[in-house]
């Protein structure tokens, strides 16, 4: 396969996280695809962005893109990178991309009285400061709770915590992590995905703490041109769960549609 007609597999990180976090399915996916994974704004190589909006991650997806072009391009967005992918293709539309993964998020991450299956324990508006609050008090403990709310059981989390990338975790800083939770909280994508007509994959975690196993049927009856899968023994992180399997889909829907 020439390179210029290889497909490309963009994925984009989750809050707190950083592209290092996709080291592992890179690899995975070598022979099928090649796959870049930036460091969003305000994360990684780029903590020294304060101000953390979706409109900024979604200038780095463009400039991805606009370097592609003439590529099968896939992009893949777990937690807030998919709603930094959901902003851009709001943004610029799907003509560019091939295919969209989606991993364990929801269009609105808010709760409210039209909408229940955003973030657990029926989390809203009201909800938003305290968690910045946390925040801002110090993201080094703060962040130890985030991390075990990401995986499906405490044993899983624990032994995450001997992977460098819990280190990575927790090596962010404050300002940016706060502005960037205000910006994704505002995000609500519930048309954009009822209207999309590229493929698309979702992958949900089957025991996330994150949400609830309700919005994996959401996605089934209003995905267009969509498969959702749900992955046992995952969390909020299936790709670092259980990373053959989510290897395994992804090389599958690549495939198929590339």
């Amino acid at each position: 396969m020439r390179e210029d007609t290889r497909p490309l597999l963009v994925a984009l990180h989750g809050w707190g996280a950083r592209g290092a976090f996709f080291e592992d399915l890179k690899d995975r996916l070598a022979d099928i695809c090649d796959t870049v994974a930036p460091d969003f704004v305000g994360h990684g190589s780029h903590q020294h962005v304060n101000e953390v909006h979706l409109s900024l991650l979604v200038d780095q997806i463009n400039e991805t893109v606009q370097k592609s072009q003439g590529r099968p391009l896939f992009l893949l967005g777990w937690s807030m990178g998919a709603a930094a992918a959901f902003t851009y293709l709001e943004r610029y539309g799907s003509d560019q991309i091939t295919g969209l993964i989606i991993e364990d998020m929801a269009p609105k991450p808010l709760n409210d009285d039209d909408w229940e299956l955003g973030i657990g324990n029926g989390y809203c508006a009201a909800d938003v400061a305290q968690t910045t609050k946390h925040v801002c008090s110090g993201w080094a403990r703060y962040g130890r709770r985030v991390w075990r709310a990401t995986f499906a059981d405490l044993e899983t989390a624990k032994r995450f915590e001997e992977n460098p990338l819990f280190e990575a975790f927790l090596d962010n800083r404050e300002a940016p992590l706060e502005s960037a939770w205000r910006s994704l909280m505002t995000l609500d994508a519930r048309a954009l995905l009822q209207g999309l007509d590229i493929p698309t994959l979702a992958m949900m975690g089957a025991q996330s703490h994150v949400y609830v196993p309700a919005l994996a049927d959401w996605y089934e009856k209003i995905l267009k041109v969509g498969t959702v899968c749900r992955i046992e023994g995952a969390g909020h992180a299936p790709h670092l769960e259980q990373p053959a399997v989510f290897a395994d889909r992804v090389t599958d829907f690549i495939q198929k549609h590339g």
